[in-house]
């Protein structure tokens, strides 16, 4: 199953920004079959494969979704202009390199160009968030996700931060007591 967090997470060690197309915007977590794929493009022969799950999952009650580093992963031919046009969910985290590529390929509004650039992350300041662009169908928006201090220690896996908690996981010999400790430190440092 797809899960957003993840989605998220991946932008803190990629520095190319994350696009997600898909193909069908009714409540995509409700599908009994859902089917994401990341790095599939670069094998031959794949994309075709995908061109088809793209017109005939919707058939089969699912949902199909490709993950990539730049729009331009996808080849600029008819194949890759028929998953486009069969693509109603579109998601990207923040491009520091320019998003001209992708308004050009998914015909984006000048309004969806506006909110793309306005995507904003800070992955270091005392309320850690990111964001990102959603599309369904016409209706686009920004949206923010900032969790709470224990689900981003829990999720943390290099740097001074991890380091910190792996000692309280030593102290405490267990990963919930050095989480509440790190998160809060006059809980259990007593």
């Amino acid at each position: 199953m797809f899960h957003f967090f993840k989605l998220f997470n991946v932008n803190q060690y990629v520095k190319e920004p994350l696009v997600v197309l898909h193909s069908k915007y009714t409540n995509i977590f409700a599908n009994s079959k859902v089917l994401l794929r990341n790095k599939v493009l670069k094998f031959e022969g794949v994309i075709e494969g995908v061109e088809y799950f793209y017109q005939a999952i919707r058939k089969q009650n699912g949902a199909i979704g490709i993950i990539l580093q730049s729009i331009n992963q996808l080849p600029d031919n008819e194949v890759s202009a028929s998953i486009l046009e069969n693509t109603q969910v579109s998601y990207s985290l923040r491009n520091e390199k320019g998003y001209e590529a992708l308004v050009r390929r998914l015909n984006l509004s000048e309004h969806d160009h506006y909110q793309l650039k306005s995507l904003r992350n800070d992955l270091v300041g005392e309320r850690k968030y990111t964001e990102i662009f959603i599309k369904i169908g016409s209706f686009s928006n920004v949206y923010r996700l900032e969790v709470p201090r224990a689900v981003y220690a829990a999720y943390l896996t290099d740097g001074p931060e991890n380091e910190k908690i792996m000692s309280l996981l030593e102290k405490h010999g267990n990963m919930k007591s050095a989480i509440l400790e790190y998160v809060n430190p006059k809980i259990l440092s007593a």
